[in-house]
């Protein structure tokens, strides 16, 4: 029968008695398992790996976001400039329809 795997078990951990493991803190026995304090280890770096991974995703879902917000904003701002400049148009040719009309009436 296979030995259950001393990295799950040490998964199920709360960091505060992981910690206490990897620094090879003693038991009441006062004996320290040099297998368990690297197999402590290990996990720690494995959850910490894991952490920054999900900081990383979390931080690149963000400026994703960003990013397309920003572009959503600058898409408007174009929509909204070339609106502006066609009102700059018709504003223009009423002024010139109205010198003509004004022209005429005198």
């Amino acid at each position: 029968m296979a030995e259950p795997d001393p990295i799950r078990t040490m998964r199920n951990m709360d960091r505060a008695q992981l910690e206490a493991l990897a620094s090879g803190i003693s038991t009441g026995s006062g004996s320290v398992d040099p297998r368990r304090v690297g197999q402590a280890r290990l996990e720690r770096l494995l959850r910490d790996q894991e952490y920054d991974e999900q900081q990383e995703k979390s931080r690149r879902d963000f400026e994703t976001a960003l990013a397309d917000k920003q572009l959503r904003a600058a898409t408007n701002v174009a929509k909204a400039t070339r609106l502006a400049m066609w009102a700059a148009v018709a504003s223009a040719l009423g002024a010139i329809v109205q010198a003509v009309v004004a022209i005429h009436h005198w």
